[in-house]
């Protein structure tokens, strides 16, 4: 089957729940999950994230859920989320998910933090191609295509977009997608989607970090973040806050193998000293997503740490607003 570039949003604001379209708007919570293709072969099942990694073995409680989608061949747009006890959407859990590698430790996180496969999109069935489909069109052939089962279900929409948004600031999930219902599925970034946040979020691309003096526990003091902006990647900050437990252990599982002897050229270095002792570089490679107050003069301003990402690529980092 033929393969599909993901859609993605705009960044909007709640204005676009006032705004009229002929077709109108839908709007959707935007969980914080991992962007996945879902392709459906008859019995062979791939679950492909925006690297075109199949990430299925990590999921080991998807491979069954061939049966609940209803095509012989299928291309399905989703995203997988993690929940915690309390039924929140939980990015620490979705950490461990995403970097166990051994079948022990996937198998136990399986059955202590199983995974839900959301879908809000169909772009292939049976032959037939539904990219150019207006949305209204494509929601009910999905309809017709998922089975909703324990962990595969079809993601929740509404004309209201109020009532999405204040119903997601309940739920911990941080705002909503509008989406045009008269749009087709554009394989790039869309203006025809929106995404609306409680809180300012981004992904970006951790460059190095400073080393931790005084608590060997900790691993280090702060990640050293870049971004890019119209094509050129910038010193973006760094963050020392919101790492949950454990967490730089396990960030630091992932960074160390990416050491360089220096720093990565960049358009610019902040307040950034490419001479301190303390700050060991790395290849662009890692990604970290954070939350913040403003950017000024292209640096994060009170930036916090959210979750590593597995499922981007380090040109996908960028700002937008720039």
């Amino acid at each position: 089957m033929e393969r599909y570039n993901f859609m993605f949003p705009k960044k909007g604001d709640r204005e676009i729940f006032n705004r009229k379209t002929i077709a109108g708007f839908i709007y959707e919570p935007k969980f914080d999950g991992t962007r996945v293709m879902i392709y459906k072969d008859e019995d062979n099942l791939e679950i492909l994230n925006s690297k075109g990694e199949d990430i299925i073995r990590k999921y080991p409680e998807f491979l069954d859920i061939a049966n609940d989608i209803k095509a012989k061949k299928c291309i399905l747009d989703g995203i997988i989320v993690i929940f915690d006890k309390d039924g929140k959407q939980s990015n620490a859990l979705l950490q461990k998910r995403e970097i166990a590698e051994t079948r022990k430790l996937i198998d136990y996180y399986r059955k202590r933090y199983p995974a839900t496969l959301f879908v809000f999109d169909i772009l292939f069935k049976d032959g037939y191609s539904f990219a150019s489909f207006p949305l209204e069109k494509r929601k009910e052939e999905l309809r017709k295509v998922i089975a909703e089962s324990l962990f595969l279900t079809n993601c929740p929409f509404s004309s209201n977009g109020h009532n999405v948004f204040n119903e997601a600031e309940k739920s911990g999930v941080n705002g909503v997608i509008a989406k045009d219902f008269g749009s087709p599925y554009e394989q790039r970034r869309s203006w025809a989607w929106l995404k609306i946040l409680k809180e300012n979020t981004n992904n970006a691309i951790v460059i190095g970090y400073t080393k931790d003096k005084d608590n060997k526990k900790k691993y280090f003091e702060a990640l050293i973040l870049a971004n890019y902006i119209n094509g050129k990647l910038f010193y973006t900050g760094r963050i020392s806050e919101g790492f949950p437990k454990d967490s730089t252990k396990e960030i630091m599982k992932v960074i160390r193998s990416l050491k360089i002897a220096r720093c990565i050229e960049l358009e610019n270095l902040g307040n950034t000293d490419t001479n301190q002792n303390n700050i060991v570089w790395l290849k662009p490679e890692a990604i970290v997503k954070i939350k913040f107050k403003e950017i000024k003069d292209k640096e994060y301003i009170e930036p916090s740490f959210i979750r590593l990402r597995f499922d981007k690529k380090p040109e996908e980092c960028i700002i937008e607003e720039l």
